[in-house]
């Protein structure tokens, strides 16, 4: 092992000893140790709000569609993962670090940086997030978007559903719910 390198995949790393609670599909969609391909379907809804929407463009995020085909490549980064995800033909990529405050990652998106603070409730992984920066400023509470993760396994497969709210109590930025399964190696 590389000196200070640790060779567990991110999430085993962030969920400490809850990652051998996880459920088995839970554990295998975040199994990455070189680079791990998702396929499933998502449905996705933005706030119809013109200037929100533009927010939420700006950022990189999916256009409203239902049963969007979704794939995710998950490829390690040193100490991190970078995830691309094709919402149909929509393209979001980020790179996810663990977070110097345990159980805890950045994603960063663009101009956009997200902690996240994870916590293992039942059978189900819930992140929110807690802090954000924009080119590497740090947000104050009302300018910053909220972010809520629950990943869940629904009838044997890999389920997510994401809402990010915009900021200042405008509503929905994006909100994203689907199912995923890793690809047949």
């Amino acid at each position: 092992m590389i000196e200070g390198h640790d060779p567990r995949p991110l999430f085993a790393r962030v969920l400490g000893d809850d990652w051998d609670r996880l459920p088995d599909v839970l554990r295998a969609a975040h199994n990455v140790d070189s680079s791990l391909h998702l396929t499933g379907c998502a449905d996705i809804q933005r706030n119809g709000n013109p200037v929100i929407d533009r927010i939420g463009t700006w950022s990189g995020l999916p256009p409203a569609g239902r049963n969007v085909p979704l794939t995710i490549t998950m490829q390690r980064d040193g100490d991190g993962e970078i995830w691309t995800r094709h919402f149909g033909d929509h393209v979001f990529c980020s790179r996810i670090r663990a977070g110097k405050v345990p159980r805890t990652t950045w994603e960063k998106a663009g101009p956009i940086e997200v902690e996240m603070s994870f916590a293992l409730k039942g059978d189900e992984i819930h992140q929110t997030s807690r802090r954000n920066r924009i080119l590497a400023f740090p947000l104050p509470g009302k300018l910053a978007p909220a972010s809520r993760v629950v990943e869940s396994v629904i009838d044997g497969r890999y389920h997510f559903d994401v809402v990010v709210q915009a900021p200042l109590g405008l509503g929905l930025l994006v909100a994203y719910q689907g199912w995923l399964v890793p690809d047949e190696v």
